[in-house]
């Protein structure tokens, strides 16, 4: 039996997405496993809702001040759950759940696998008393799986401590399926122009770097005055230029993707914030859409620079700039870049993640005995 623990299995987040797919995956493999969740998750109809369990206490995402701190005694009573013999137990998110699961799977002599998905396993290595709570686990781990190299990099680092790490990047798929997305969005903005799309941040100017990408379009609007900027995650605007939307649906962000001309966006790294891998630049590519993003955290290991799309410095407008206008002016290069982008992004699917860590758990089992 596979225990895997994690926050949310509502793929209307990401580590909800993760989880979501993740165990669809294993559901329509017929491999046997569980999932404990937060005992406040929303659940949502899903086939393998008999799998679910929300036994978990609910944490905060950092164990300092005396509030959170009482909250961390959680830690010794993880959950009400007593796991099959034979169990191994996969936590597929990382600080602090990741604490949570490896002090469960200890206190029943099981074996323990740990995500390291970006930030939330770099920054507790840098806070205290989180890194006292995040050393065991990731020191005693029988495995870690990161989304990245880099993100693998980051995290020993940070540890203090070199250790075998795992790479297995995320898949994407379509936010809908082909044929169902809502094409009534596209009303909201202007008709008759070659979309930008980028995703933002709640905070413009931040993380997501909204202000380069706004930047790179205004730089070039003078001799393509028929482009216009679609932000989505950040705070809602519109202006002659740009349109942002603080939240869309699945279907409407399908459609966003099927009309868009190019995907864009400029993540930069604030300290222990970066991005882990650019997932976002992979579901573009399903999209057939070439992609621009920065030279910053993951990002060069999901943009095949040249290939599938281009690869600039962090907060470097001109260089996005002179990115994007070779894609506006040379549609076969364009094109080209999509079609790479398209063919990459569907050859990797959660069918073949959930392949690779069966693998993974199956090695790990025949070393320990079982």
């Amino acid at each position: 039996m596979i225990v895997l623990i994690s926050i949310s299995v509502d793929p209307v987040n990401g580590w909800g997405t993760l989880t979501h797919n993740y165990v669809r995956a294993l559901w329509e493999r017929r491999t046997p496993f569980v999932l404990l969740l937060p005992k406040s998750a929303r659940i949502p109809n899903v086939p393998f809702i008999s799998c679910i369990k929300p036994v978990l206490p609910d944490l905060p995402l950092a164990f300092g001040g005396p509030a959170a701190l009482f909250a961390a005694l959680r830690l010794w009573r993880p959950a009400s759950y007593t796991p099959p013999p034979h169990s191994l137990v996969h936590s597929l998110v990382d600080f602090p759940y990741a604490v949570l699961a490896y002090r469960f799977a200890r206190s029943y002599g099981l074996p323990f696998v740990m995500n390291a998905i970006g930030t939330y396993s770099v920054a507790p290595f840098h806070r205290f008393p989180d890194k006292h709570f995040f050393i065991s686990a990731y020191l005693r781990a029988d495995r870690i799986v990161a989304i990245s190299e880099y993100t693998k990099r980051r995290m020993m680092s940070a540890a203090g401590y070199e250790r075998p790490i795992d790479v297995i990047y995320l898949p994407v798929e379509r936010p809908v399926p082909e044929g169902r997305e809502d094409f009534s969005i596209l009303e909201k903005i202007p008709r008759g122009k070659r979309y930008i799309l980028t995703v933002s941040s709640p905070r413009i100017g931040g993380r997501k770097g909204f202000d380069v990408v706004r930047a790179a379009c205004s730089a070039i609007l003078p001799d393509f005055p028929d482009i216009h900027l679609i932000a989505v995650g950040g705070v809602p605007a519109s202006a002659s230029d740009h349109t942002v939307f603080s939240r869309v649906s699945s279907a409407e962000l399908g459609a966003l993707y099927s009309r868009c001309t190019a995907f864009l966006a400029a993540p930069r790294s604030f300290g222990d914030h970066f991005e882990g891998y650019g997932l976002v630049y992979r579901e573009a590519g399903l999209y057939g859409k070439p992609v621009i993003g920065t030279a910053s955290g993951g990002v060069p290991e999901a943009i095949d620079d040249g290939v599938t799309g281009s690869l600039v410095p962090e907060n470097d407008a001109p260089a996005m700039a002179r990115a994007l206008r070779r894609i506006l002016s040379d549609a076969p290069f364009a094109a080209k870049l999509g079609d790479a982008g398209r063919a990459q992004a569907s050859a990797w699917t959660w069918g073949n993640y959930a392949d690779r860590l069966l693998v993974l758990y199956e090695d790990l089992s025949m070393k320990i005995g079982y």
